[in-house]
């Protein structure tokens, strides 16, 4: 197994010149298919992060959900939910002007919520869904919390930090990694943002 994928990887780093791919071209399908991650493309990490489970997108309507209550109290529309064995154990939506609170993100509210629902910092075995790529601080606190699996809408190329410009939470120089699946009802949640900054645009 272990000299098939090496194999594999080898082939992968060869294809973009067989097939005469450019830098930013997205071989992730064939990554998919050997089953490995290649470096070829910026866009292969993520393709191979598109493995949507059946679930996934029901809990991500209830991120969004989170994300229009914000929107309707005047914050950019950001939600997010945390699951474990198949419940919501923590939400969360963006409250930043609300609360005067440049750490009141949508994912920090929903961590301490599972956290004081499971009586404990480790969040272990829990799955979290945000509408909105993570930033550096809550890549971070995903990590410190010990949630298993991120699942996220729309990537953010201004601040996330889960792919676009940086990967804290599966950096293998830390102690805790999480498995990333990016994109679920990606298109659901840029619509929310965009519909929300046109609105203030209009003021």
């Amino acid at each position: 197994m272990a000299r098939n994928a090496v194999l594999a990887g080898k082939i992968l780093r060869l294809l973009p010149v067989l097939v005469g791919a450019r830098k930013g071209d997205c071989l992730g399908c064939l990554c998919q298919a050997f089953r490995v991650r290649c470096r070829a493309c910026p866009g292969c990490a993520l393709c191979w992060g598109r493995m949507e489970r059946p679930e996934d997108r029901l809990w991500m309507q209830e991120a969004l959900a989170e994300a229009r209550r914000a929107a309707e109290i005047g914050e950019v529309p950001i939600g997010a939910v945390i699951v474990l064995a198949d419940r919501i154990i923590g939400r969360g939506h963006n409250r930043r002007e609300t609360d005067r609170d440049p750490l009141a993100h949508a994912e920090i509210l929903a961590i301490r919520q599972a956290a004081e629902r499971v009586g404990g910092w480790r969040l272990g075995g829990s799955t979290i869904y945000v509408t909105l790529e993570p930033c550096a601080m809550c890549a971070g606190a995903l990590v410190n919390s010990r949630i298993d699996r991120l699942v996220y809408g729309a990537a953010d190329p201004k601040a996330g930090y889960c792919a676009t410009l940086g990967n804290l939470v599966q950096d293998p120089r830390l102690n805790h990694r999480l498995e990333v699946t990016a994109g679920v009802l990606d298109e659901e949640s840029a619509a929310l943002l965009r519909d929300f900054f046109s609105a203030l645009r209009r003021r």
